[in-house]
């Protein structure tokens, strides 16, 4: 049997609250596919969750569970958008560096905390799934040394080319937005407003997303299982 940890955002939460009551399919969901195999699951994703508190969790896990039977063997990580992450020091950049160049300083944050925890510990495997937000393409060799990385779910479950972005949740006037920042420019944020109607068209099969924006219990299952076949579990 191998402990398994889920950290990320919603795309790593159970939709129960979606699902119709005494509709048993929802207990086909992602991490159940683990639990119905015998693997301890500890999810620790929620709603809106940037990846420096999922790192934050996840530190704290690993270091309760040290030299216990609960440590663990796997973390699957759910990569979401770094405007999430993003910190005032790098915000005070905007003027300097431009939007694009921020990412790449945010990103390579992050993938060096990931790094930097997989160093401190090293018997624990990773699954890097690019889900809310793909894998940041100029920084992602930094998280080479993964087990196993699918750096764009959305293209693996609609089998095209869907584009990247790390400000998705962040194109709505009124619920903090890009345009609370007056350093970025309206280019970047029309550029990004253009990706993300991309995604949205590219997500419109509800057997596939089914809210037309989070993975439907097909493909759900489906990565689950591909997951315990890579590490043979």
């Amino acid at each position: 049997m191998a402990n398994i940890v889920i950290i990320g955002d919603t795309w790593g939460t159970v939709p129960c609250h979606l699902w119709p009551r005494g509709d048993t399919s929802i207990a086909e969901w992602f991490e159940y596919q683990f639990l119905k195999k015998g693997h301890p699951t500890f999810n620790k994703s929620w709603g809106g969750n940037s990846n420096n508190y999922q790192f934050q969790q996840l530190e704290t896990l690993l270091h309760a569970t040290k030299d216990t039977t609960m440590y663990p063997d796997i973390v699957i990580w759910f990569h979401t958008e770094l405007v999430r992450d993003l910190i005032p020091p790098e915000v005070q950049m905007f003027s300097t560096l431009g939007y694009d160049a921020v990412i790449d300083r945010t990103a390579e944050r992050m993938y060096q905390w990931a790094t930097d925890i997989k160093n401190n510990h090293p018997t624990v495997k990773w699954a890097i799934m690019g889900g809310h937000a793909p894998l940041h393409e100029p920084k992602k060799h930094m998280l080479d040394w993964a087990d196993y990385t699918i750096d764009n779910l959305r293209s693996k479950i609609t089998g095209k080319d869907v584009p990247a972005s790390q400000a998705f949740e962040f194109l709505e006037r009124g619920k903090g937005s890009l345009w609370d920042w007056p350093d970025i420019s309206e280019d970047v944020i029309q550029r990004e407003l253009a990706i993300k109607e991309e995604i949205i068209a590219a997500t419109q099969d509800t057997s596939l997303f089914h809210n037309q924006k989070h993975p439907a219990l097909a493909p759900a299952k489906a990565l689950a299982i591909e997951i315990m076949e890579h590490f043979n579990i």
